[in-house]
């Protein structure tokens, strides 16, 4: 069914996607200038290298691995976070490393506050995110994250990665929504279509929102808590 209203919905999401119909300035710039922009960027060389290395090492270690990242999301990622400059940013599941690494990229400044939530392949991480050690914060444990990160970014706008979590985990990290929401900060949730709890998470969350816009394409959800923004939903392609 999921499916199926993907692809029927399919030809509004192309002309959103471009700019048709949207009438907010930020929206507008937001989708063409950041999710659909297809210029180069300096760091796509050096994304496409990690997520190639990463791809490589998971293949030896195990024929049924979890899929690495595809160098479009991961270049997505970099965008979003080049486009806010977060100083700190908080993630919540990874497998590889290359979505970390994605963010990093952006400056030499920023770090990274994560919960692995019990990767399977910390050593492939520790490979791929080596010459980043010095500013990624590992915390094992949802909540824990959760308190350090707020305390160490109190008084700025949090930016939050949610590759995966665990299901034991869901209240926390649905209060943690509201959080970013109220403190203007900026959500990026993956898989909504293909881990059911992650979709459920924002079909809870998406009617508690009175302001800040959201862009999903079905399959990655960007929410931007500004408060200035009228509440608005944009399903399109990117």
């Amino acid at each position: 069914m999921r499916r199926f209203r993907h692809y029927y919905t399919v030809f509004n999401r192309i002309k959103r996607s471009r700019g048709f119909g949207i009438h907010s300035p930020f929206a507008f710039n937001f989708i063409l200038r950041v999710l659909r922009e297809r210029n180069h960027y300096y760091a796509y060389t050096d994304i496409k290298r990690r997520r190639k290395k990463a791809y490589a090492l998971s293949g030896k270690l195990d024929k049924n691995h979890p899929k690495v990242i595809s160098s479009r999301n991961a270049k997505l990622l970099f965008r979003i976070a080049c486009y806010f400059t977060p100083d700190h940013i908080l993630q919540l599941g990874t497998a590889y490393g290359v979505s970390t690494t994605a963010m990093l990229d952006v400056s030499s400044l920023s770090r990274v506050t994560i919960d692995m939530c019990d990767n399977k392949y910390p050593e492939i991480y520790d490979e791929i995110t080596a010459d980043f050690r010095s500013r990624i914060n590992i915390i094992n444990n949802t909540p824990k994250a959760l308190d350090y990160y707020l305390t160490v970014s109190e008084g700025k706008r949090p930016f939050v990665l949610i590759n995966t979590f665990r299901t034991e985990d869901y209240t926390t990290v649905k209060d943690l929504l509201t959080i970013v929401l109220d403190r203007e900060g900026v959500v990026i949730l993956r898989n909504i279509a293909k881990d059911e709890t992650a979709g459920q998470l924002w079909r809870e969350f998406k009617p508690l929102m009175n302001h800040g816009m959201s862009f999903s394409n079905d399959y990655t959800l960007i929410l931007v808590g500004l408060r200035h923004l009228p509440l608005q939903h944009f399903n399109i392609s990117f």
